[in-house]
């Protein structure tokens, strides 16, 4: 009788393990979406491209997708090129833990100035 108690006992504990474990893989997951999407944007806005409606809309719908949302906004002017402050903010959960935090990235992006 005792070793069927050790071995639900021990059974109970891997379960919480792997369920803790499960958690810290959702966690991480919708870290990667977060950075996957930064990366994107970053890709998307390039010194040789202005960023216009068109590219602003389609960084939005992505971020839209994500359950994140972006705030773009001039920054300064340099020489040939318009400066701007991106920020980024996507949801980190956690159902465990009850952890819901929404985690932010700042970056500056460079286009070529309009000229006109």
């Amino acid at each position: 009788m005792k070793s069927i108690i050790e071995s639900s006992v021990y059974l109970v504990i891997m379960a919480l393990i792997c369920i803790i474990s499960l958690d810290f893989i959702f966690i991480n997951k919708s870290i990667c979406k977060g950075q996957e999407l930064q990366q994107y944007i970053k890709d998307t806005i390039t010194p040789s491209h202005d960023i216009d409606n068109l590219t602003y809309h389609k960084i939005n719908n992505l971020a839209m997708q994500y359950n994140s949302s972006i705030d773009l906004e001039y920054f300064d002017t340099v020489n040939n090129y318009d400066y701007y402050n991106v920020t980024i903010m996507y949801p980190v959960k956690s159902g465990i833990f009850n952890i819901e935090k929404m985690c932010s990235f700042s970056s500056i992006v460079s286009v070529i100035k309009e000229t006109g």
